[in-house]
């Protein structure tokens, strides 16, 4: 959808799509930028007639937005590319630069740089990588400014360490320069899933936004200044009064209109579990963060109805898919259908509120949405829930009359070769069940390994076996093996 905006008046129309877009596109545009009241370009993404993942781009025509055209992928990008561009910079004349992440022919996240001519791709080139970037490091370039010189990205990507830490590169002449892994604040947490997802460049000085985890495993803005391409200290953002205890804070946007003066833009959980819209305003290393002013008529809280209705229309959606099976000769149903409300900044999606009946409420509208669509064209469907051990608890979800599979992780510590071989360095620590209920149907487990990683030959077959015997007894199980490169076989 292209909106503009002008003075307090808006409006909006669809955009038409490129030809080769399929009958669902999933169309997004992503970022816009315009070097006049009429001459604009954005950048999104949309799924073609072969189910690919493909950039495009389109610009303003008198004010109106053109005919999408398909997003060149970079040299060695995959079958489905799966483009996504982040962000994207403009000069006078619609000379613009884009970027975003791309999957490679070995299945790797990476960053692109695309060189624009309006809406006309010049060029797309895949980007540079962090040293120490693991081998398959899951790395996108989220958001581009230009100062007077160079242009700066920031972004993120994962480590060696397994660690994700944002990322700031320098291009001149629309070619990226080397990308600096950027530490997290120092009290952030051991793995601070660190990421900028914005900057604002109103000079040689840059200020960047994004969000990480800090020690007591809060998530929080963060800001972080680029002088000349040199990266200072990242800072926490302040939390703003009568914020939840993790608050799930994130700034999303920026604008600088000089160093000194910046505005940057994104949401945090308040106290009462319900979702708000943050600003702060200042440096890195001054500033004041508070609630954004609410649209006149918006609710004052995400009341349990409002779960429902949200989820009742995802069940629909993913029942009429199910629904559609047999006409095109797939006979088979799920054994169930799991409902996962991953939301970021990961409070799951406004679900995960201070403990009590309010947040219990929540969840059980949530999940009965959930139930209620799926079974208005699959009414044999068997619904279920994954969550974490702590949610299980702290929303009372044995209580629900849905099947619940609990999320669990091992405690690893690996390297990873030049191919992507895993090599345990300390015996994996399994996960401790803390939680019991009627309804715990299954495990589902992450950071598990290969047959081939484990030192021990018995060791993978009771990380196999363990999560159906004393004291976890469950009944359908799932691992989710650790390694990007490696297929391990079933047993």
């Amino acid at each position: 959808m292209w909106i503009t905006l002008s003075g307090t008046e808006t409006s909006a129309k669809f955009l038409s799509l490129p030809p080769t877009a399929g009958p669902a596109p999933s169309a997004t545009l992503a970022a816009v930028d315009c070097t006049s009241q009429l001459v604009c370009v954005a950048v999104g993404s949309f799924m073609d007639n072969v189910g690919r993942t493909n950039g495009m781009t389109v610009a303003t025509r008198a004010g109106l937005p053109s005919t999408p055209k398909v997003l060149t992928s970079p040299a060695g990008a995959s079958v489905n590319p799966r483009l996504q561009p982040n962000g994207l910079h403009c000069t006078s004349g619609q000379s613009c630069l884009a970027v975003g992440s791309f999957v490679d022919t070995a299945g790797r996240e990476r960053p692109f740089v695309a060189t624009l001519a309006a809406d006309t791709a010049l060029a797309t080139t895949p980007g540079t990588l962090a040293p120490q970037a693991a081998p398959s490091p899951q790395a996108s370039y989220n958001a581009i400014d230009c100062g007077p010189s160079t242009c700066t990205v920031v972004g993120e990507t994962t480590m060696t360490s397994g660690k994700v830490l944002a990322t700031v590169t320098q291009l001149s002449g629309g070619i990226a320069g080397a990308t600096t892994a950027v530490a997290a604040p120092s009290t952030a947490a051991t793995s601070p899933q660190f990421a900028l997802h914005a900057v604002s460049c109103p000079s040689a000085t840059c200020i960047a936004a994004g969000t990480a985890i800090d020690g007591s495993l809060h998530h929080r803005g963060v800001l972080v200044a680029v002088v000349g391409g040199v990266i200072g200290k990242p800072t926490f953002s302040n939390i703003p009064t009568g914020a939840a205890k993790d608050p799930s804070a994130a700034l999303l946007g920026i604008s600088c209109g000089s160093p000194s003066t910046c505005r940057s833009v994104g949401g945090f959980t308040d106290a009462n579990g319900t979702d708000q819209a943050l600003v702060t305003s200042g440096t890195p290393s001054a500033h004041t963060a508070q609630p954004s002013v609410l649209p006149s008529g918006a609710g004052a809280a995400n009341p349990p109805q409002a779960f429902y209705q949200a989820s009742l229309m995802a069940g629909r959606t993913v029942g009429t898919i199910l629904a559609s099976y047999p006409s095109k000769g797939l006979n088979l149903q799920p054994n169930f259908v799991v409902f996962d409300p991953e939301g970021y900044p990961d409070n799951h999606s406004g679900l995960d509120g201070p403990p009590g009946p309010v947040s219990s409420a929540k969840w059980a509208s949530a999940l009965s949405g959930w139930a209620d669509g799926l079974h208005q064209l699959n009414p044999g469907t068997h619904v279920g829930v994954y969550m974490d051990q702590a949610e299980y608890g702290t929303y009372e979800i044995a209580k629900l009359p849905l099947p619940a599979f609990l999320a669990v992780a091992w405690g690893v510590k690996y390297t990873t070769n030049a191919q992507g071989k895993l090599t345990i360095t300390q015996p994996p620590t399994p996960p401790k069940k803390i939680v019991s209920g009627p309804n715990i149907a299954g495990i589902i487990s992450f950071n598990d390994f290969c047959p081939s990683e484990w030192g021990r030959a018995g060791d993978y077959a009771n990380q196999v076996s363990m999560f159906s015997k004393a004291p976890w007894n469950g009944t359908y199980n799932t691992l989710q093996f650790i390694s990007a490169t490696q297929y391990c076989a079933p047993r």
